[in-house]
């Protein structure tokens, strides 16, 4: 069965060396800890790493964690407002319990975070959240489903990336079963 490495420890060392690019990688499956992670990798990094939260798609990797990929975004959408929670430094509820993740992020007032996805609501999620949007294609109206959800909750600061070339690299030693 598939098995996704920890990437903040995949990141780390990366960061560690590269100097005048910032480093990026992709988290499929965002939690509470990882605020703390990217936090750290932040300051070792200092502020060079990029995060792109997305949903996810692959049906098998919902049955392997057991939630329903039917809540998919709203998970995503909570979890990533934990983690802006989180970022600030304060104490606050979470789970039932208070918590307070450290060391607040080097970069101010987070890491730099984007929301993936290719459709009208992941578009519409990035601007409720107040986070930039990084799709995973060309569809031209995501920047305006993102421009117009900004507009209605009052955000200006956001941007949505055009990307350019592949957004997605499988690394597989069998391609057909993949």
């Amino acid at each position: 069965s598939p098995v996704s490495p920890d990437l903040c420890r995949l990141g780390a060392p990366s960061a560690g060396v590269v100097q005048r690019r910032e480093v990026r990688h992709h988290a499929d499956c965002v939690r509470m800890q990882l605020a703390e992670q990217l936090a750290v990798l932040d300051h070792l990094s200092q502020g060079r790493v990029w995060t792109v939260a997305g949903a996810g798609y692959r049906a098998v990797e919902f049955e392997m964690g057991g939630v329903p990929m039917k809540s998919r975004g709203a998970l995503l959408e909570e979890h990533l407002r934990v983690m802006l929670e989180a970022w600030k430094g304060e104490a606050f509820e979470y789970d039932g319990r208070t918590v307070r993740v450290t060391p607040r992020p080097f970069t101010d007032p987070h890491p730099m975070v984007l929301v993936g996805g290719g459709v009208e609501v992941a578009a519409r999620r990035a601007a409720r959240l107040h986070l930039p949007m990084m799709p995973m294609n060309t569809e031209p109206r995501l920047q305006e489903w993102y421009r117009d959800e900004a507009e209605k909750v009052g955000y200006t600061g956001g941007f949505v990336t055009v990307p350019q070339g592949p957004t997605i690299v499988h690394v597989t030693h069998d391609p057909e079963r993949t």
